[in-house]
């Protein structure tokens, strides 16, 4: 997982970098739960990663699903797209 690129960075650092990004946005706004949080999240990721958004945002078992969990299926979402690179 810590070789997988997404935007000229690593993916575990895409994501950390959005999650604080997201909580910056949040500090002074009303309190969001965890499920808005990840909706807005992945909803900032390119077009081609809808069906994965989708997916993961509509799935009846979403809430019981850990972050690491989601974020494992967002890599191999990714090396489908890109081809395993």
């Amino acid at each position: 997982m810590s070789n997988v690129k997404f935007q000229e960075k690593e993916v575990v650092d895409y994501i950390t970098t959005l999650e604080k990004l997201l909580h910056q946005l949040l500090a002074g706004a009303e309190t969001q739960s965890e499920k808005d949080k990840k909706h807005i999240l992945f909803s900032n990721l390119r077009l081609q990663y809808h069906p994965f958004h989708t997916l993961i945002c509509n799935n009846q078992h979403y809430d019981t699903k850990t972050d690491h969990k989601i974020y494992d299926h967002l890599v191999l979402e990714h090396q489908q797209l890109t081809g395993g690179l």
